[in-house]
């Protein structure tokens, strides 16, 4: 071979070799976002309607601590566990103290003008649990159709604000999270949580 053949020759297949180095560095950059996609995926908790039993997950909470287990759905908490709960949370989170506890006498003025005396069960996102006095059974009711809940003499809270602060996690909630971690089922206040990522395989 010339040396004029053996340099053209050289070069094609220079010219190759950097081509598919360039190529096979593209396909592993969209493997690699592929797989961090999947490995990692935040789930909002208003999305958790979404998200199916059975998944691992890891769930890392607002004090940075974080908890691997097995997502088995979501439950409504017990009222004296609620109300255990709601009691820490108002002590440290909420400024002011007036707020509705559980078990209180209300009455929820909705936006239709219709006045409903009940008991109050507690928050959850964007609804309330009350029980009407007449009544033996709970019932959800939507805070966007709440105009307001009085309570107390002479007080009372908008539906309007209260239904942010669930949406803004400024509320403890009935609902919560039940994680199987392999040795025991836990129910994790949904208040406590900052994200959660959906973990494939075995944790």
């Amino acid at each position: 071979m010339s040396k004029r053949k053996w340099i053209v020759s050289s070069a094609i297949l220079l010219s190759f070799m950097l081509t598919f180095i360039s190529y096979a560095g593209e396909l592993y950059s969209q493997s690699n976002n592929q797989f961090s996609a999947i490995e990692k995926v935040k789930i909002p908790q208003t999305k958790l309607q979404n998200l199916k039993p059975g998944t691992n997950v890891k769930l890392t909470f607002k004090s940075d601590n974080t908890f691997k287990g097995r997502y088995c759905g979501m439950e409504i908490m017990e009222a004296v566990t609620y109300e255990i709960i709601y009691i820490e949370f108002c002590h440290k989170k909420i400024s002011d103290p007036m707020m509705p506890r559980p078990g209180e006498n209300v009455t929820v003025k909705m936006k239709s003008g219709q006045m409903l005396p009940a008991v109050f069960n507690g928050f959850d996102y964007r609804r309330i649990s009350i029980t009407k006095l007449q009544d033996t059974l709970p019932q959800w009711i939507m805070l966007p159709e709440v105009e307001a809940i009085h309570y107390k003499k002479d007080t009372y809270v908008t539906g309007d604000i209260l239904d942010n602060m669930t949406i803004m996690g400024e509320l403890p909630l009935l609902s919560a999270i039940a994680i199987e971690d392999g040795r025991f089922r836990n129910l994790v206040a949904l208040h406590e949580i900052k994200n959660i990522e959906v973990r494939p395989g075995k944790n």
